[in-house]
């Protein structure tokens, strides 16, 4: 039987090292979050989810019954695009990626892989 003075992590120690290589370097900064993430940009959008009050959902799925609701326009046009199969207009016809904008889609630089979505 073990003694109850086994090793085990420290309360201290929440943001463990990362296991892959050239990934995860950037944990959370709140106390008690477990999350590593890729670059400082997406701990500073992972930083809003633990602020209060919590920030307003207001770009709400334009689909008939779906409820969903997000915080920013592109994360709702990403949901409506692979969830219902929207449209969109802004698509490039190599790799089949979408854009908010025609100067977005002009912008990206196609490597030319082809994306067959649904096809």
């Amino acid at each position: 039987m073990e003694s109850s003075s086994s090793t085990s992590p420290s309360p201290i120690e929440v943001n463990p090292a990362p296991k892959r290589p050239g990934r995860g370097h950037f944990p959370c900064l709140h106390p008690t979050c477990p999350r590593i993430l890729t670059s400082p940009y997406t701990r500073s959008v992972h930083m809003s989810t633990h602020l209060l009050p919590r920030v307003r959902k207001e770009f709400i799925c334009t689909f008939d019954g779906c409820a969903e609701a997000f915080t920013r326009r592109h994360d709702r046009a990403r949901h409506e695009v692979a969830l219902h199969g929207k449209e969109c207009a802004h698509t490039c016809e190599r790799c089949r990626r979408f854009f908010s904008s025609e100067r977005m889609l002009e912008r990206h630089a196609c490597r030319g892989r082809r994306r067959d979505v649904g096809m």
